[in-house]
């Protein structure tokens, strides 16, 4: 799943689950389409995934890249694979 909401000028982000299965590209988009419209310049991106389509990861990596400002992450118990993918593309990642 993701949610996603804006506090300030930050979109607060969190993807859990199997990516492109319970996390795919277009629910993304429609959510961070909306952040944007609505002022958002950053984002900080919650991880918590095994991973999952390669492909789904890559457009979340696209979509991401809109954010004017800084993209930070964070990682949960696992972020593997796609999600590793997505993670390594944040300006600063942090995990436990």
């Amino acid at each position: 799943q993701i949610t996603a909401q804006k506090q300030g000028a930050t979109a607060q982000i969190r993807i859990i689950g199997e990516i492109g299965w319970d996390v795919n590209s277009e629910q993304f988009r429609t959510q961070i389409d909306d952040l944007v419209k609505q002022g958002a310049t950053d984002a900080h991106v919650y991880i918590n995934s095994p991973g999952g389509s390669c492909f789904d990861a890559a457009e979340i990596v696209n979509i991401l890249s809109v954010f004017k400002g800084n993209v930070t992450g964070e990682g949960g118990a696992l972020v593997a694979s796609a999600g590793t993918y997505i993670a390594a593309h944040c300006k600063t990642f942090v995990m436990p």
